[in-house]
């Protein structure tokens, strides 16, 4: 079985960091990305792009900087409110990107133009009692590939 390793250092901003997000997202690109790479422990790099967690600028930086490292950029976008991820992540031709429940229509015509596959995590709304799933009729009409995964975590 082959296992492929991402890191996913920006999920969260650690307790220590709150308030401070851009000094996290500083040591993440200066020293865990660099130190990720050289000892190849990941080959993709994920964000939270989320309305107070990562902004799409501080998610931009961190994956602009895993891609130079040679990581594959990937990102969770939109779970709550539309940050304009989708375009982020067709701008840098993420591989997937996950949630997706508010991204708008510009994001996903753009995302029709890579190689992105949506990952649809129904799952998580699911456990969060939300209302609303990503549209993923929508997407299958619009010719986006889709994936379907669980987002359950420890």
């Amino acid at each position: 079985m082959d296992i492929i390793s991402t890191f996913l250092g920006a999920h969260a901003v650690p307790p220590e960091y709150v308030g401070k997000t851009d000094e996290y997202v500083e040591l993440i690109v200066s020293e865990m990305i660099p130190r990720i790479a050289k000892e190849e422990l990941a080959e993709f790099c994920d964000v939270f792009c989320e309305k107070g967690i990562f902004s799409t600028e501080q998610t931009k930086k961190i994956l602009l900087t895993a891609i130079r490292y040679g990581m594959k950029p990937q990102i969770h976008i939109d779970e709550i409110v539309d940050t304009n991820g989708a375009l982020l992540a067709a701008e840098l031709n993420a591989v997937q990107v996950g949630h997706m429940l508010k991204s708008n229509d510009k994001g996903f015509k753009a995302l029709k133009e890579t190689n992105t596959i949506a990952t649809l995590l129904p799952g998580t709304p699911f456990c969060l009692m939300l209302k609303e799933y990503a549209p993923a009729r929508k997407m299958i009409e619009m010719g986006i590939p889709i994936a379907l995964a669980t987002d359950l975590n420890p």
